[in-house]
């Protein structure tokens, strides 16, 4: 199954494919039983809207479903799985374009 298939078979089976609201797969390390239709190698990702509020409104900046990611940064660079390409990705940028896409995301 190629990546475009996979993800027009999961639009046709009503499954969001997106991180942004969508469930996907997660690496090992961070899989535990869920709820729901998800399989324990599955996490669903909660839209990033109002993630810059996070502190404010929680009094925290922990992220992750077991709250180890300590920020925005830590949050991308602790990902695997599907998600890997895009971590290494976001590390792979200069300082400056790392800023300026968690102040991007800190504006959501």
């Amino acid at each position: 199954m190629t990546a475009s298939s996979g993800a027009s078979s999961r639009r046709a089976a009503g499954q969001p494919g997106s991180a942004a609201g969508g469930r996907r797969q997660t690496a090992a390390a961070t899989a535990f039983p869920h709820e729901g239709r998800a399989t324990g190698r599955e996490w669903r990702t909660p839209p990033l809207w109002g993630i810059g509020l996070t502190e404010t409104v929680n009094s925290h900046i922990y992220f992750l479903h077991d709250g180890r990611a300590r920020g925005l940064a830590e949050t991308i660079l602790w990902h695997g799985g599907e998600a890997e390409a895009s971590r290494d990705a976001f590390r792979a940028l200069p300082a400056n374009d790392r800023a300026a896409l968690l102040a991007f995301l800190a504006a959501l």
